[in-house]
């Protein structure tokens, strides 16, 4: 009965979010990419938003991230590799940007970010027009946990590298859409980042391939 519950609810939650989600179709964010601090020998282009949504709009992928990287606790920097932290640039919405920017500047590695705390911070914003809190708190009661350390990691893991790989996928539609009406030096700096985009989206598909 409890897990029929769950379901029920989680579907709600779900659809409450898709709802909210479709109304924001209209204003995709412009994407565009630079160079970022190399990791692991991988050159990884930084997503930069220049016109994004509405401010707090939230994707059910991202919470389910923000939820599993605050379980894992001070073992985001215990067993995490530093490129595989999750990074404000993982997100589209302005409010959930500036969530996750103060998790990050508040992360303590001894126990990660008290959740009271983080309640605190999220009762000044909205997420998909509701309360960030109640969202957040509705969140981490639909979105499964385990008392299994490993399947919490590879939880965020494997989400984390659904985001960066649909994100990749996005921006590389949109260079090759620019390629038919731009000139030779143009085409030539967009051949460039797709290029930059593949490496790094193999890169990233390894690891998930390897959990």
């Amino acid at each position: 009965m409890n897990d029929l519950m769950e379901s029920d609810s989680q579907k709600r939650f779900e659809m409450e979010l898709r709802m909210a989600q479709r109304a924001q179709q209209n204003a995709q964010p412009q994407i565009v990419f630079t160079d970022d601090e190399p990791e692991a020998g991988v050159a990884q282009p930084q997503v930069v938003v220049k016109k994004g949504p509405r401010a707090d709009l939230v994707y059910i992928e991202e919470l389910e991230l923000f939820v599993y990287a605050m379980r894992l606790k001070e073992r985001l920097a215990l067993q995490v590799d530093r490129e595989d932290v999750l990074r404000v640039n993982d997100f589209v919405g302005e409010n959930m940007k500036a969530v996750v920017e103060y998790f990050l500047k508040n992360f303590n590695a001894s126990y990660g970010v008290r959740e009271d705390i983080l309640l605190n911070k999220l009762a000044n914003y909205k997420f998909n027009g509701k309360p960030a809190d109640e969202v957040y708190l509705n969140a981490c009661y639909t979105i499964r946990d385990s008392n299994i350390e490993k399947v919490q990691l590879d939880s965020y893991l494997l989400k984390l590298y659904e985001i960066r790989i649909k994100k990749l996928d996005m921006a590389e539609r949109k260079f090759v859409s620019k390629l038919t009406s731009s000139n030779a030096q143009q085409r030539e700096e967009i051949k460039k980042n797709l290029k930059k985009i593949e490496v790094y989206r193999d890169h990233i598909s390894a690891k998930k391939e390897s959990l």
